[in-house]
């Protein structure tokens, strides 16, 4: 839903307790630290996948360049995702429009 101004609530960010997304597919996330409560104000690049495997946090997601390596790194597979959104429209040159 865009408002008069043509912005989206909260920036475009959907929280995690309002819903999940429908499609695995690549997002933006916003994750937090479940010990101490701390919100890491940079999105993080993360596919929903909507269940386990062993590259997913605990609500499914996978953290981009960290819980899908090779070593398992416990900080980065006990975040918690607050919001989320899908990624923008990829760049496009001005120039690939013309052609």
């Amino acid at each position: 839903m865009t408002y008069g101004n043509g912005e989206l609530p909260n920036g475009g960010w959907i929280p995690v307790s309002e819903r999940l997304p429908k499609d695995r597919d690549w997002y933006l996330g916003i994750f937090k630290e479940p010990d101490t409560g701390w919100i890491n104000p940079l999105p993080f690049i993360c596919d929903y996948v909507g269940s386990e495997t062993k590259a997913t946090t605990k609500e499914y997601w996978i953290l981009r360049g960290f819980t899908d390596r090779d070593e398992h790194i416990d900080y980065y597979f006990n975040l918690e995702c607050v919001a989320w959104m899908p990624l923008p429209k990829p760049y496009k040159a001005e120039s690939e429009d013309k052609e």
